[in-house]
């Protein structure tokens, strides 16, 4: 069989090896980083979510589109979000709150196309793994579109 490293270090010289080695530590840290961001992460994300307002689950058509957006102290810019995207045919939304300190809840509850699931994780730590736990529980085999207010 031929072996591909072997070339390159008779290429190259030991400094290959070295930089293997390297590489072999990156890689195995990346698997621990995938593992932790999308294993124990969404695992804690999952016991971490609460549903405050709208549906559980949301049916919508195949060439339908529904939003998903992160949220937290977004009470100036909900209104005219929401006009907006209504405006472009969207006819759904789902805002993960993430504990706002004003009355983001409150005015996004008045809308009856609105779904609220609400998370006190820290958003700068678990951001991917909330838009992902939004896509697959809101959206799976369907289309949606991630936005930011």
């Amino acid at each position: 069989m031929f072996n591909t490293n072997q070339l390159w270090v008779d290429l190259i010289g030991e400094k290959f090896k070295s930089s293997m080695s390297f590489f072999s530590i990156m890689y195995g840290e990346l698997k621990r980083k995938s593992f932790f961001e999308f294993g124990i992460q969404s695992i804690v994300l999952h016991f971490n979510i609460q549903h405050l307002h709208g549906l559980k689950k949301i049916s919508y058509a195949s060439n339908e589109v529904i939003v998903i957006c992160l949220v937290r102290n977004g009470a100036l810019y909900i209104e005219s979000f929401l006009n907006h995207y209504t405006r472009l045919g969207i006819k759904h939304f789902i805002f993960l709150d993430n504990v706002p300190a004003d009355q983001t809840v409150e005015m996004l509850a008045s809308y009856k196309n609105v779904t609220i699931p609400q998370s006190d994780l820290r958003h700068k730590v678990y951001e991917s793994i909330m838009r992902r736990y939004l896509a697959t529980r809101f959206s799976k085999d369907q289309w949606n579109l991630c936005s930011e207010y």
